[in-house]
């Protein structure tokens, strides 16, 4: 496969954007952040991970290795409305459930195996804290974030005062991503990139799977927000501003 028109100079996000999948797993492969850092052309975004930039393209234009798997809808092709409501059914609905339940799996495997491995203690730490940072994230999302958006799709306009102060909240949530992004760091080198010890029990092995799959939802959660969600609404926000002058 080839990324049309992009190069080493073209940001990260770009190459998200136009295959999401691929490009997920050769930035994932060599500890790109295609998120936080998706502004950042490929070229420096490798560079400061001591990365051979050509190395990387070379990698992001071979053909995929891996069965493609049925895709979502073209998040791009989504209105502002269909975006917010994929991003609450699909992943904080998700998150608000799977959470609970590997906070538990990690108690579990805490007891058990804590004693052997202490980088356990951290891994249920950090565990902890994206807990506690994603979930008043997602609640504020929802009941101020989210619902000016809808607005600002469904009317086209909002007045002038909260046009203007819809930035505010994007500028908050892509802190918190950022906040976010540097927990998902810590917990990958935690686990060592979620390899679990030789002869490990069945509930450890679930909880380092689980681990990553968490990371990888939320990967997706923060790329469709940053680099797809964000930048359209701000964009119908500068519509908004010139219609309303």
């Amino acid at each position: 496969m080839s990324f049309n028109n992009l190069t080493i100079q073209s940001e990260v996000k770009s190459f998200a954007i136009q295959n999401y999948q691929h490009a997920f797993k050769t930035f994932k492969k060599f500890g790109i952040d295609f998120c936080c850092g998706g502004s950042k052309p490929l070229e420096v975004a490798c560079s400061q991970r001591g990365l051979d930039p050509d190395e990387v393209y070379e990698q992001l234009n071979q053909p995929p290795v891996y069965k493609a798997l049925p895709s979502e809808k073209n998040w791009e092709s989504l209105s502002l409305q269909e975006l917010v409501e994929n991003i609450v059914v699909k992943h904080h609905i998700h998150m608000r459930k799977i959470l609970p339940e590997l906070t538990q799996v990690m108690k579990k495997v805490l007891n058990a195996h804590g004693k052997n491995y202490p980088a356990l203690f951290e891994v249920s730490k950090t565990l902890q804290a994206i807990r506690d940072d994603l979930e008043p994230h997602m609640m504020k999302e929802e009941a101020i974030l989210f619902p000016m958006i809808q607005k600002l799709d469904k009317e086209g306009s909002l007045q002038k005062k909260i046009i203007k102060q819809i930035g505010n909240p994007i500028r908050k949530m892509t802190d918190d991503h950022k906040d976010l992004g540097k927990l998902l760091e810590t917990m990958r080198k935690l686990t060592n990139h979620y390899s679990v010890p030789d002869n490990s029990c069945a509930t450890f092995e679930y909880l380092y799977k689980e681990l990553e799959a968490l990371e990888n939802d939320l990967l997706i959660h923060t790329h469709k927000e940053n680099n797809i969600l964000f930048p359209k609404v701000l964009e119908k926000q500068s519509m908004a501003i010139d219609a309303s002058r």
